[in-house]
């Protein structure tokens, strides 16, 4: 006799199912945005004034330096994008605690120039000195939530907010010019201000997913910089629900 067993996986009620079970509890989703939007806040007001935080020679790269008038005077404006689990609609919520925690993943994009070097484009900031500038930016917040800010991850700046939960920022840079220009047009088609947050997220949507895939660099602790583009995963993911249909999404949370 056939068992249709898929109630016990899936209740669009949300309760008694194994679906739900797995589901991260809203509270805590609300204190991880909020830790995120805290986060973001203070690399936006750093970034304004990084020389606070480091030195042009811990910044940008030394074969740069020269070439950058007034270095120290001029403002970096971050950008941000959610990434992975939470991007997607497949956060779970853990399976043992410890050592596994729920996470967030948020993009930092840092439009910068980029110098040609060994035969090679890259950018302009150092790598080292990237991650060294928004742990100096971040180790005032961290020390007045309680949170540990964790250096050990190769390819972004962990902090840990909870016993339970953490997020992880990774760092990338985009050509400033190409960006520049893209800016413009998007800006063209209605009136923002660029000094509001929520206006300049919501240009930066619009902008992302027409930015040059070979020119999004992720910083890395011990490779530098490497080619990254993080839209191909979402964009790949995001085209196998739309054909396959909400299920996909709902196997992906079971198996992990």
């Amino acid at each position: 006799m056939a068992v249709n067993a898929h109630k016990v996986f899936y209740n669009p009620a949300g309760e008694n199912s194994y679906l739900g079970a797995l589901s991260v509890d809203e509270p805590e989703k609300s204190r991880l945005r909020a830790a995120r939007d805290e986060i973001r806040e203070a690399l936006r007001s750093g970034f304004r004034d990084w020389g606070k935080f480091v030195e042009d020679a811990q910044l940008f790269e030394a074969a740069a330096i020269t070439g950058i008038s007034n270095s120290s005077s001029a403002s970096l404006r971050p950008k941000f994008r959610m990434q992975g689990s939470w991007s997607y609609d497949t956060l779970n919520r853990f399976n043992q605690n410890p050592p596994q925690q729920i996470d967030l993943d948020d993009g930092i994009f840092l439009p910068v120039s980029f110098i040609s070097k060994g035969g090679t484009t890259h950018p302009v900031v150092a790598s080292a000195g990237y991650f060294l500038a928004v742990e100096k930016i971040l180790a005032p917040l961290c020390r007045k939530r309680g949170w540990t800010l964790n250096t050990d991850q190769r390819s972004c700046v962990r902090i840990v907010i909870s016993p339970t939960a953490h997020i992880d920022l990774a760092l990338y840079a985009i050509p400033d010019e190409e960006f520049s220009v893209l800016l413009e047009k998007a800006s063209t088609s209605r009136r923002f201000d660029d000094e509001k947050a929520d206006d300049l997220q919501t240009i930066f949507d619009e902008i992302y997913p027409t930015l040059s895939a070979d020119q999004i660099m992720l910083a890395h602790r011990k490779e530098k910089w490497k080619p990254s583009d993080p839209r191909k995963l979402e964009d790949w993911f995001l085209g196998a629900v739309k054909e396959h249909g909400l299920q996909l999404r709902r196997v992906c949370r079971y198996l992990k």
